[in-house]
């Protein structure tokens, strides 16, 4: 009697952790989604800004103004573009495999949730993992173009302007 109370109780420890474990992979997951999103629409917002404002100056720019502006916008866009896509593509790639498995004849579907969320961990970690070295990747020429951008702005307006 006293060792299968002893077992339930043990069990529902088990449990508990098991909960506390979920709970905060999901939290992490949550975390990292927001702060995915919200680099997304804070990134398209200020690449349309930058791209406005430079559309309204530029014919008032230097050559070398435009170039060095293009230069660090481009880049910035290229690569926000390109990790956008990247975890776009990595996300439905496993969409469609766990598909796959799930709509074979013979599926287990246990064992498909199990590696499903095994994968989707190893996946959400290894792209959590990029996200900070992307985003100074995609920041420092995004904030280089702007600075030039307001720089170049500043220069004409005090120096070219008066005359």
């Amino acid at each position: 009697m006293d060792q299968s109370r002893e077992e339930m109780q043990r069990a529902e420890e088990l449990k508990k952790l098991d909960d506390r474990k979920r709970f905060l992979a999901e939290l992490t997951t949550s975390a990292y989604d927001k702060a995915k999103t919200f680099m997304a629409v804070i990134g398209t917002a200020g690449y349309a800004g930058l791209f406005a404002i430079w559309g309204w100056v530029s014919h008032d720019l230097a050559r070398w103004e435009r170039l060095f502006i293009a230069l660090f916008l481009g880049l910035s866009l290229l690569i926000f573009v390109v990790w956008q896509l990247y975890g776009s593509f990595v996300i439905a790639r496993q969409q469609a495999l766990f598909g796959q498995i799930v709509s074979a004849p013979d599926a287990d579907l246990d064992s498909a949730m199990n590696d499903f969320r095994a994968e989707n961990t190893r996946i959400e970690g290894m792209l959590a993992s990029l996200w900070e070295p992307v985003l100074w990747a995609l920041a420092v020429p995004g904030i280089l173009a702007g600075l030039g951008l307001v720089l170049a702005c500043a220069r004409h307006l005090l120096f070219e302007f008066p005359k």
